[in-house]
């Protein structure tokens, strides 16, 4: 941090004159903790392995809101998600770090929309950098595509206006894949703009490129 001054003193310096380190906000009160704090780091404290199906049907039971239900890569596990009363799935392995043998989102994605994307919304995460694998997403038939951890990398480095900057960078790239696919609007995006190779098999690497 000490050979980078312009981030020491806009970012983290900031953060000190305003409180101290940032905290897990988006935690329950109980758990809002910095996130220097070694307890969240030291051991899965906030790990539930026995979660089931009937326990997304009782959250259902209990949330009048929208339920998303995250980290889905079987047509199977998307069915059972909408049958329990799930709003949405997002099709995720949460950035491979979980399970290092987990498919590459992208190319589970058209077997979740031909299951259940007549009937739920379906978003997608892990592995999306680029514009162009956003146009991808939303042509194999995603509704949404998420891409958090590059905006994570622009507030990383310039604060807001790096995440500011990421989504810029996103936007021109998807802008400039679909006119390269000749497609004027995502509504025109679909499966005749991509093209399938044959599978690498590496983890998290996909077998799906776009026709130019």
């Amino acid at each position: 941090m000490m050979t980078h001054p312009q981030w020491l003193f806009g970012v983290l310096v900031r953060y000190l004159m305003n409180g101290g380190m940032p905290r897990r906000v988006n935690f329950p009160d109980a758990l809002k903790e910095k996130v220097t704090s070694g307890h969240s780091t030291s051991k899965n404290w906030w790990a539930n392995e026995s979660l089931n199906w009937d326990d997304i049907k009782v959250l259902r039971d209990a949330w009048p809101g929208k339920l998303i239900i995250k980290g889905v890569l079987h047509p199977g596990d998307a069915e059972r998600a909408v049958e329990s009363g799930a709003d949405a799935v997002v099709v995720s392995n949460h950035g491979g770090r979980n399970c290092d043998s987990s498919p590459a989102p992208i190319d589970v994605l058209p077997d979740i929309v031909q299951a259940v994307g007549h009937r739920t919304a379906i978003l997608v995460d892990s592995g999306f950098r680029r514009g162009s694998d956003v146009v991808k997403a939303l042509a194999l038939g995603a509704d949404a595509v998420l891409v958090g951890r590059g905006t994570l990398y622009g507030i990383a480095a310039a604060g807001e206006a790096g995440a500011n900057r990421a989504l810029a960078i996103y936007r021109d790239e998807i802008s400039r894949a679909m006119a390269q696919v000749g497609c004027n609007s995502v509504e025109e995006l679909d499966q005749h703009v991509l093209l399938r190779t044959h599978a690498q098999f590496v983890q998290g690497s996909s077998s799906i490129k776009m026709i130019a």
